[in-house]
């Protein structure tokens, strides 16, 4: 998904921008869903910037956040496996078992 035309940030080779600006009421589901294209892929977000966020619940309006890249970690909208790896991410960094 591309980036909004009023956020004026450099998009990269994968169709998203690599920065994004956090707004009011974000967080790391919805941006990935506005992004990424399915809200499972948070813990990528995360992952690459867990220099700036102590927790997935620690974003702020107004921070600046990297986007991961889409072929890296292969966040493929049509593969069962890349959403289910997204999921089980997820569920390890929040704590909860996966069963």
């Amino acid at each position: 998904m591309l980036a909004k035309k009023n956020e004026n940030l450099k998009i990269g080779s994968n169709g998203h921008p690599e920065l994004i600006r956090v707004q009011e009421d974000d967080n790391l589901y919805r941006i990935s869903e506005r992004y990424l294209g399915n809200p499972v892929f948070w813990p990528y977000i995360y992952m690459v910037n867990k220099d700036k966020l102590s927790s997935p619940k620690s974003i702020k309006a107004g921070m600046t956040l990297n986007l991961p890249d889409s072929v890296y970690y292969d966040l493929n909208l049509q593969d069962t496996l890349a959403i289910q790896k997204a999921d089980a991410l997820g569920k390890s960094i929040l704590g909860i078992a996966n069963n």
